[in-house]
């Protein structure tokens, strides 16, 4: 790489450093001190174009917390808070989503799901007053 360039990368990660993640870190701390691949090899906080020569850093990576959120929505990543699971609904018809949630309490969920009967095409539940005999 060459030196300019070297120069740039190496001032974009203290800048990060000073303006993205020491905020982060003062709000709330990251879950231990160092991290590790299962190899144990460390791994950094922020890697960058220095790190990945020949790649377009900005357009199809850029800094946890920035644009286009390859790295997480977060600006520490995920070293401050737990990868999280959510549940969804709405994708598909009221039989399906509700097939899908029985399932997942099925699959060791340990509180109870709350029962909703579907809807039929026009979204009145069978039996109410909506329903047209």
């Amino acid at each position: 790489m060459r030196a300019g360039l070297r120069d740039t990368a190496h001032t974009d990660k203290a800048r990060w450093e000073r303006e993205t993640r020491q905020p982060a870190l003062d709000k709330a701390p990251e879950r231990q001190p160092s991290f590790t691949t299962v190899s144990g090899r460390p791994i950094d906080a922020l890697y960058t174009s220095d790190d990945l020569p020949d790649f377009d850093y900005a357009r199809e990576l850029n800094d946890p917390g920035q644009f286009p959120y390859t790295r997480g929505i977060h600006p520490t990543g995920y070293r401050g808070k737990l990868w999280t699971m959510r549940q969804f609904a709405g994708f598909g018809t009221p039989a399906e989503n509700q097939s899908t949630l029985q399932a997942t309490a099925g699959g060791g969920r340990h509180r109870p799901q709350r029962r909703v009967r579907p809807a039929d095409a026009d979204g009145a539940r069978p039996g109410s007053s909506a329903v047209a005999g």
